[in-house]
């Protein structure tokens, strides 16, 4: 850098504290800080914080999802079928209220998916 360069070098401190607080605002104003969800079910999505759901995540309503039960689809072969990670299958089906830093208003599907699941394969 030449005498000339104008540009204010920030430190590693300054940095971080802007960086923390612009995500804060974000949080605070609804957005969802981490990566965009890679399955959802099509009910959650109005509940859901802004930037969670994008034109890459995978999209299927209750009654669909629950009929791939009726099928006999594992979690596994479900999100073989849809492309996606099966722990995404598995973390989109559990309740929201085991962990507060999840959005609230979702219901446990994980329980009825398994019983439906479980009459397909009796």
């Amino acid at each position: 850098m030449g005498k000339n360069h104008r540009h204010r070098r920030i430190k590693p401190e300054e940095r971080s504290r802007r960086i923390c607080e612009a995500l804060h605002d974000r949080k605070v104003k609804g957005y969802h800080i981490s990566r965009p969800a890679r399955f959802m079910i099509q009910e959650d999505i109005p509940s859901a914080p802004k930037g969670r759901c994008n034109e890459h995540t995978v999209v299927l309503s209750e009654e669909e999802l629950y009929q791939k039960a009726r099928e006999g689809y594992s979690f596994y072969a479900l999100a073989k079928e849809m492309g996606v990670n099966y722990n995404a299958v598995i973390y989109e089906l559990k309740p929201r209220s085991q962990n507060p830093r999840r959005y609230k208003g979702c219901k446990d599907r994980y329980t009825e998916y398994l019983e439906l699941f479980k009459e397909s394969i009796e």
